[in-house]
């Protein structure tokens, strides 16, 4: 990486911490997804009552399984703009004073 200008080391540098960032983010997402379930209760009358036990385990891990795809994607897209963008700030002015 000697040969290569200061632009491009930054650049890949700073796109390659904000990948890792994004990809710990979205493993520990998926790793953690809640496994617990949803008592309801509901009461019409103080003579009628109906309690259930929902397991809402399933559809909170397929929602969030879903939706990691595009936020990993949308994700890389701005990892790539913000790390473009900011290696050009630092290395404007180093380029400039030489």
């Amino acid at each position: 990486m000697k040969k290569i200008k200061i632009f491009p080391k930054t650049f890949l540098y700073t796109l390659g911490l904000m990948l890792f960032i994004v990809g710990t983010a979205h493993l520990l997402l998926y790793l953690f997804i809640p496994h617990e379930s949803m008592d309801v209760t509901i009461k019409a009358s103080e003579q009628i009552s109906f309690s259930t036990d929902v397991n809402v385990a399933p559809y909170v891990k397929q929602t969030i399984a879903d939706a990691l795809p595009v936020s990993l994607v949308c994700c890389i897209i701005i990892s790539i703009v913000c790390s473009f963008w900011f290696s050009r700030k630092i290395t404007v002015p180093i380029k400039v004073s030489r």
